[in-house]
């Protein structure tokens, strides 16, 4: 053992970074220095601990002769350490499997992604069922589960949360976050859209973003939040309509063309475009389903505009 090393596992210790195993080390061995006379000795002693390590070797693999200790004091220190061959081995254990506190551990994710007209259902560890709309991302800490529930939502995502009344269900969207013991939920949340939407089938759910509270929301309740304002409305819908582009319909009500666009893309992977004020400032009530091509769709939507469009490449243009 180097004494630049042991210096380096007192100071962890002193500073209270040390792990559980390496502090029972450190306060065997301190314990021991103690009834053994001069601590700082010991640890500046070349001697001295060359000395420790040999005869630390014999106690514990059982040389056949044991070398001369020169330094009397340290056989009550070697008695202790020997007594700690064992943490010894956890704190090695410690370094090599990482610990569900660690702070770098925390930082690791589980994520699941969707890709263009694709739905996925997930089961949580802790029995929560989420339904992840098409290109959406859901973020999950590698220790989920074990102090708390935390998710990370880019996207859109029906949530089933098992219910749990030691630990809240927490969704984080941007700023906002969604906060539920056991419930049925809806959550829009898609990077190129202003609003994040929440909307409850059942149970409670508390919302918030960085500074407030929002509300509590109840059953066929929601909250549309403005991400760049940090202005809030409720809303009143029907939580089976939200959430039916889980059965591949998409019910828009009132939508501005973002929203459409949005949903376009997510159907089909094409991006919808137009520089007409008319279309962009209207509000869409529009079905999309996927049983339905592209060319059905759009078909339909240019009838209900009393407008036309082409398609060059990947964008569908109307004018």
């Amino acid at each position: 053992m180097e004494s630049s090393k042991l210096k380096e596992l007192i100071n962890r210790y002193q500073s209270g970074k040390a792990t559980s195993a390496e502090r029972y080390v450190v306060d065997c061995w301190l314990e021991s220095l103690q009834k053994a006379g001069d601590r700082n000795q010991a640890l500046d002693d070349p001697g001295y601990l060359s000395s420790f390590q040999q005869e630390l070797l014999f106690r514990v693999l059982g040389e056949a002769h044991q070398p001369r200790n020169r330094y009397p004091r340290i056989r009550w220190a070697i008695a202790a350490l020997v007594l700690c061959t064992v943490s010894l081995s956890i704190l090695f254990y410690f370094r090599q499997v990482p610990n569900k506190a660690d702070p770098a551990q925390k930082k690791m994710v589980q994520t699941s992604v969707t890709g263009v007209n694709q739905v996925k259902r997930l089961l949580l560890p802790d029995s929560t069922v989420v339904y992840l709309n098409a290109n959406t991302s859901l973020q999950l800490p590698a220790n989920f589960g074990a102090d708390d529930r935390v998710v990370k939502l880019v996207g859109e995502a029906y949530f089933e949360v098992k219910h749990d009344s030691t630990r809240p269900f927490i969704v984080t969207a941007d700023d906002l976050q969604v906060t539920v013991l056991g419930t049925a939920f809806n959550v829009s949340a898609y990077a190129a859209l202003a609003d994040i939407e929440v909307t409850v089938g059942s149970g409670r759910v508390q919302v918030a973003d960085a500074k407030r509270t929002l509300g509590l929301l109840h059953a066929e309740e929601g909250i549309t939040y403005n991400r760049q304002t940090a202005d809030f409305q409720y809303t009143r819908a029907q939580p089976t309509t939200k959430s039916l582009w889980r059965e591949g319909v998409d019910v828009l009500a009132d939508a501005p063309f973002a929203v459409l666009a949005q949903v376009l893309y997510n159907r089909y992977g094409v991006q919808l475009e137009s520089t007409d004020p008319q279309v962009r400032t209207s509000s869409f009530h529009f079905t999309m389903r996927a049983t339905r091509t592209l060319e059905q769709t759009m078909e339909q939507l240019s009838e209900m505009l009393k407008k036309k469009y082409r398609k060059e490449g990947n964008r569908i243009i109307i004018y």
